[in-house]
């Protein structure tokens, strides 16, 4: 089983987090009452007595302005017991009045025990991962599986019976010792291929954060670099829109193409294009596929079509390219890997938590109170658009000014920071809307 160790990190994580939600200061107390993050760094060390009551008598502790001469390390606010898997492993503490704190108490109070929960679980995979690490080399060097190993699969749920085959790679260490050599070099914005996909959609995306990706795209094409929007799908509703686009008419054929192949492979697999939009853009507030499509053609800005890709084909030109893949988050970034892009924008209005490991993924958030509430997580804030902040093209020269601040390495996304990345999905023969 695996450890849980609530320490400082963590505990500095949640604060950052909840402090987002709530304008209040923040404290996070651990099983012993004492205080080991806040948004107060001063604070950190001392015994809350709060604390101690709420982790004594297993209740919420409400603090008010005359009992805070009565008890040590203490100021006016609402302490609630952390709980993780039923069991009290510390305690959150919100400084302000108590009644006027009884509106966010509950909702930062889940938002930790969800983060508490989600660490854990990390916790868990990470140490199942290296018992199967362990697992392997031991049957490696066994002549014959053990009782014990089998036990052990069992519990890893790993099937020993399952047909094998291994596979040793050898690193040729000359060729490691030349990559490693390698230095970044200057080199034009027109050397980029950047991918644009959205995911998790919402009523906004249209509106705001796909049209000022259509503007960055715009100008990466004035750059002469490469722009790939795909996702066929999305766009089968707003084909009319993007047809007069192509350069020529064989471009315009080959999206045609395209269409058909998509349609005729759904109907193959009896499988219904109404599957789009999913629950989540539903609930996000996507009424149907043609105001999905209407917002996802937006990325791909004003430029003219140059070139039409099937699914992991290597673009031949500069320019806009429609690289036609499943409108699926994880297929769609895999099959835009596979065909080259060295950069990729990511809209989401719903939260999406999708990466690339081969590439950094540009996260730009549909709305303000999402890429407040994820701040480590959304890199761009599109929202402001509705707000008044900024217009569209303000943003589409932010997001292109990123694309090269981190082309550049100047920058880093939040999902290399964080290391969150998806496992690459391959475009296979079951039907993928």
């Amino acid at each position: 089983m695996s450890l849980f160790v609530f320490n400082h990190d963590l505990a500095q994580q949640i604060v950052q987090r909840t402090m987002a939600i709530i304008d209040c200061n923040i404290n996070i107390m651990n099983e012993k009452g004492e205080i080991i993050a806040s948004g107060d760094p001063s604070r950190i060390g001392e015994i809350h007595d709060g604390a101690l009551l709420a982790l004594s008598q297993n209740r919420v502790v409400p603090i008010h302005e005359q009992k805070v001469y009565d008890m040590m390390g203490v100021k006016p606010g609402i302490n609630f017991p952390l709980r993780l898997n039923d069991k009290i492993v510390g305690v959150i503490g919100l400084t302000g009045d108590p009644a006027q704190l009884n509106e966010f108490d509950k909702l930062v109070c889940m938002t930790a025990e969800m983060m508490l929960e989600q660490a854990q679980l990390f916790g868990i995979i990470a140490q199942n991962e290296r018992l199967k690490e362990e697992l392997i080399l031991d049957l490696i060097h066994s002549d014959e599986i053990s009782p014990s190993q089998q036990e052990w699969a069992l519990r890893l749920g790993v099937d020993l019976n399952m047909p094998r085959v291994v596979c040793i790679i050898e690193i040729d260490e000359q060729h490691l010792q030349k990559l490693n050599r390698r230095t970044r070099e200057t080199c034009p914005a027109s050397d980029l291929v950047v991918g644009m996909q959205c995911g998790g959609s919402d009523a906004f995306s249209g509106v705001r954060a796909n049209p000022a990706v259509g503007c960055a795209s715009d100008l990466l094409v004035r750059c002469g670099a490469t722009v790939m929007f795909s996702e066929v799908t999305e766009v089968r509703d707003a084909i009319h829109l993007l047809a007069p686009r192509a350069v020529d008419e064989q471009v315009g054929k080959r999206l045609l193409e395209e269409m058909q192949w998509y349609d005729d492979y759904l109907n193959t697999g009896k499988t219904d294009r109404s599957a789009n939009p999913s629950p989540g853009n539903k609930k996000g507030g996507l009424a149907n596929v043609v105001e999905k499509a209407l917002g996802s053609i937006a990325k791909s800005g004003t430029s003219a079509i140059v070139e039409v890709l099937s699914p992991g084909q290597r673009p031949t030109k500069k320019g806009l390219i429609f690289a036609a893949t499943p409108a699926s988050d994880f297929v769609c970034g895999t099959q835009q890997l596979a065909s080259g892009i060295t950069v990729q924008v990511f809209t989401t209005g719903r939260g999406t938590p999708y990466g690339l490991a081969a590439l950094p993924v540009i996260k730009v958030a549909t709305r303000t109170d999402l890429a407040q509430r994820w701040y480590d997580l959304m890199d761009i804030d599109a929202g402001r658009i509705a707000t008044g902040e900024a217009m569209i093209e303000d943003i589409g020269w932010e997001i292109f000014h990123y694309i090269l601040d981190i082309a550049s390495g100047r920058k880093q996304t939040w999902s290399d920071k964080w290391g969150l990345h998806n496992a690459l999905s391959v475009f296979n023969p079951a039907p993928v809307t």
